[in-house]
């Protein structure tokens, strides 16, 4: 009876344990499949700048959609949640790269009315961001031709 009662108890215990673990992974009422679709990162005028610049410039890195908190880093001695904080959401357009990573410059295409004045905001903060950690920023606004990027970026 004794071996019984333990069993059943291990049995039991077992169960909870499994449903613990279970229940962890996934949040109460959390759906099987969620509501998104994929769309492509860049817009048809981005796009068309990715390619020039890949081909005015085939030994460099292009990345896009580059986050500021991925090239930026808060100097010893300030408040790192402070400042990180205001670039934290914040993206480039594109980012060229000498091939050894090193930062050439940092592209904003701005191809598209930014709108409010909190973009505009935004935008100053970017610049003061980038400025400040020495990474030159080109603001486009338009989609330039391959002279005015041979110019910007070859001399």
């Amino acid at each position: 009876m004794t071996i019984l009662v333990i069993l059943i108890s291990t049995l039991a215990l077992l169960g909870v344990v499994v449903l613990f673990v279970r229940g962890s992974r996934e949040a109460p009422g959390e759906p099987d499949r969620y509501p998104f679709e994929s769309r492509s990162p860049l817009t048809d005028s981005e796009l068309a700048l990715y390619r020039r610049l890949r081909k005015l410039l085939p030994d460099h890195i292009i990345l896009a959609q580059v986050g500021l908190s991925r090239i930026l880093r808060v100097q010893a001695g300030h408040d790192f949640r402070a400042w990180y904080g205001r670039i934290d959401r914040m993206t480039i357009d594109f980012l060229v790269c000498r091939p050894d990573a090193t930062i050439v410059a940092a592209i904003e295409l701005e191809d598209a009315p930014h709108g409010p004045a909190e973009r505009a905001v935004a935008d100053a903060m970017k610049t003061r961001a980038l400025e400040s950690a020495g990474i030159r920023l080109v603001r486009l606004h338009e989609l330039p031709s391959d002279e005015d990027l041979r110019k910007a970026f070859l001399g």
